[in-house]
């Protein structure tokens, strides 16, 4: 349901304010899943929801893009990975090819597909009745 769909909107991450749309929505259950864009991001739709009193996973669940355990002490989210390390990695060694070559006319232009990966843990479950 595209209504559902939260964008264009600010968050402040240090307060939880209750007159915010997305607190309006975790607290009128307007969805039993959050996907979010980023870590950051899905620790406070968790953060709102424990001021709620509702159960990660059982009356909602969150999924996130990205590992909020990489920069908070956040392991037991269900994410997204897009395995940013490789992805570096992999930018890195183009760019030292490019740097080594000293001529780019002989670079060719190359695509590197990484497959994202979904990591199940404890914020995504079955929600239970009401």
């Amino acid at each position: 349901n595209p209504a559902l769909i939260l964008t264009d909107f600010t968050v402040d991450y240090q307060d939880i304010q209750e007159d915010h749309p997305l607190f309006r929505y975790i607290k009128n259950r307007m969805a039993t899943a959050y996907i979010t864009s980023n870590g950051k991001l899905g620790l406070l739709v968790f953060r709102i929801a424990q001021k709620l009193g509702l159960r990660i996973p059982g009356d909602i669940s969150i999924v996130t893009f990205d590992d909020p355990a990489a920069e908070y002490d956040a392991s037991m989210f269900t994410h997204i990975s897009q395995s940013e390390d490789q992805m570096g990695r992999e930018a890195a060694r183009m760019l030292i090819e490019v740097v080594e070559s000293g001529n780019r006319v002989g670079i060719k232009y190359r695509k590197v597909v990484l497959t994202p990966e979904m990591i199940v843990r404890q914020t995504t479950g079955r929600v239970s009745p009401q």
